[in-house]
């Protein structure tokens, strides 16, 4: 089902002859993505994929990663983007993926214990201090889990186009 329902729009746009609606919101202290968030949290919806996220520049992507860490309290975010896709936990969660699929953990807090297993390098019970402690790793089997210890969010990476 389309989240968007055109009875909400202001007036749909045409593009490449498929009519888009339109939901104005001119607030200067949110980001698209944020908007669009927050319309699908008063919307009710609850699981939501995320495309065209990277907003052509660094600094618009770090920003939108953290948007994601931010609202994946109130709903499952999944962001698709040219190369992967990026999934929020915060606390136990199972991946599927691919033997020699590469995959990167992200924890926002350096109290955050992690543990993984069905990777190349499994982590048992660690903190990381830095971002990338946790990057650069690999499925050896169909599926992956990891556990987080305290409820703060962790960003899973998983390359699917190489």
């Amino acid at each position: 089902m389309d989240i968007l329902h055109r009875r909400d729009a202001k007036f749909c746009v045409s593009v490449n002859g498929h009519e888009i609606p339109y939901y104005p919101d001119r607030s200067e202290e949110y980001n698209d993505l944020q908007k669009a968030l927050k319309y699908c949290t008063a919307k009710g919806y609850d699981n939501i994929l995320l495309m065209g996220c990277g907003g052509l520049r660094e600094d618009h992507f770090i920003a939108n990663l953290s948007i994601l860490a931010m609202y994946s309290e109130e709903m499952h975010l999944t962001m698709l983007t040219e190369h992967g896709v990026l999934n929020v936990l915060r606390d136990t969660s199972t991946f599927r993926s691919l033997p020699g699929m590469q995959v990167s953990v992200f924890a926002r807090s350096p109290h955050t214990k992690l543990t993984f297993s069905g990777l190349k390098y499994p982590v048992n019970d660690r903190s990381f201090n830095w971002l990338w402690e946790g990057s650069l790793n690999e499925a050896v089997d169909d599926e992956f889990v990891v556990e987080a210890s305290d409820g703060e969010p962790v960003i899973i990476y998983r390359v699917i186009y190489s």
